[in-house]
This record gives structure tokens, C-alpha cells and sequence, in this order.
């Protein structure tokens, strides 16, 4: 009898190692399927952003040829050389306050490293620096310019030195 069970359990465990192969194998070709289909999906997609990207750059060669309206300045590649700008010094209230520069043809500039005595509210300027570019600034108005130098050219509607104060009439 004993010899019964060692074979019966003997047999047992013969079968359950035999079918945990057979397993083994089932997910591996179930893996190997599921790779091919993802490779498949992949050069599809591959395709698919060729095809996007081409309808793109003809979308993009039509705006090309439009050209810019009259009101749009073309931007110039080389931004790293230094400008000379005429302009007003502007307190803007929002994003906690802060102090911007708007140019003669409306171009808004966040000056960086201006002297505090030119931060006055209306005060009439020309400043000379360098744009600083793919620069993002809290405030978001405009591009970052580097100032190198300003010289006051009209101070008669300028504020005092410092943040201006709020009257009834600016609420």
C-alpha cells in the first residue's frame, strides 16, 4: 500500500510539473504575440505621425506664403545684439504688481536689472539692452530684456520713485 501512494503521488507531482511547462510555454507565445502586435501598432503609428507631420509643414508652408499684415513686425533671428528702444515705464497693477516697459510701436518688454530710480510710473525712456531669450518671467508680459543703460527723455508725467499708490479713481 505504501508503495501505491509513493507511485500515486509520484505520478501527482510528475503531472503538475509537466503541466506548469506546458504553461511556461503557453505564456511565452502568448508574450512573443503580444510583442509582434505591439511592434505592429508601433509602425502603424510611425506612419500615421509621418502623414500628420507632412500635413503639417503644408499647413504651415500656406501660412508662409501669406506673408505678415501691415500692423506685424517680422522678428529678427539674431536677438542676442543690443536695441535701442524709446519708450514708457508703466506700473502694471496685475500679478501683484510689477514694472514694464512698453516701446513707441507697443512691444512690451519685463526690464530686468533696471536701476530702481527709473522705476517710476510714466516715466519716459530710452533704454538700451538685449532681449534675453526663450526666458519666461512670472509676470509674462512681454520678453525679458537685459537693461545695459537708460537716459530719461521726458520725466513731467512721471510718478515718485517706487510703486505708485491707488486712488478711488484707479478702483
Amino acid at each position: 500500500m505504501s508503495a501505491s501512494k509513493v507511485s500515486i503521488t509520484s505520478l501527482i507531482l510528475v503531472s503538475a510539473m509537466l503541466s506548469g511547462c506546458g504553461e511556461k510555454t503557453e505564456k511565452e507565445e502568448s508574450t512573443l504575440n503580444s510583442s509582434t502586435e505591439m511592434s505592429q501598432d508601433n509602425q502603424s503609428n510611425l506612419s500615421d505621425d509621418k502623414n500628420t507631420q507632412e500635413s503639417t509643414t503644408s499647413a504651415n508652408d500656406k501660412v508662409t506664403e501669406l506673408g505678415l499684415s501691415d500692423d506685424m513686425q517680422e522678428l529678427k533671428s539674431d536677438k542676442s545684439k543690443l536695441l535701442t528702444l524709446k519708450g514708457q515705464v508703466l506700473f502694471q497693477e496685475f500679478e501683484g504688481g510689477f514694472f514694464g516697459f512698453i516701446d513707441e510701436n507697443g512691444n512690451k518688454y519685463t526690464p530686468i536689472g533696471m536701476d530702481k530710480k527709473h522705476l517710476r510710473h510714466g516715466l519716459v525712456i530710452e533704454l538700451s539692452g538685449r532681449v534675453i531669450p526663450d526666458m519666461i518671467t512670472t509676470t509674462q508680459f512681454g520678453e525679458a530684456i537685459k537693461v545695459e543703460s537708460v537716459s530719461i527723455i521726458d520725466e513731467s508725467n512721471a510718478a515718485e520713485l517706487g510703486r505708485p499708490e491707488l486712488t478711488k479713481k484707479d478702483i
